[in-house]
């Protein structure tokens, strides 16, 4: 029982608000106990029309120290669609470049 409040804590940990409009686009979650019994991987299945990321399958490897205690975790690389990277967030800027007297919008990216 403490092991699945565990995974439930780390998912909920790793998961914020902001994901949840991914989450519309979640079609199957699947666990899996890997090799010593401690280790375990989620795997994150998406539909093929998500509209944030190209990936239709992520998953998340959690490497536990013993039963209760993460030591590590590693998960599947998200290829982000254009605009889309919700771990960044998109600033308007406005401003002169160099000795230009018109103003220009720059979009820049912010973690």
């Amino acid at each position: 029982m403490k092991f699945a409040k565990l995974k439930i804590f780390i998912l909920a940990h790793e998961i914020k608000e902001k994901d949840d409009p991914v989450f519309n686009h979640l079609t199957k979650v699947e666990y899996k106990k890997l090799e010593n019994n401690l280790d375990f991987s989620i795997r994150f299945h998406f539909d093929k029309n998500n509209p944030f990321f190209k990936n239709i399958l992520l998953e998340k490897t959690f490497i536990m120290q013993d039963e209760e205690t993460p030591l590590k975790s590693k998960g599947t690389a998200i290829e982000w669609k254009e605009e889309k990277n919700l771990t960044q967030k998109l600033v308007k800027r406005v401003g002169p470049i160099f000795s230009l007297k018109e103003n220009i919008i720059f979009l820049e990216t912010k973690k």
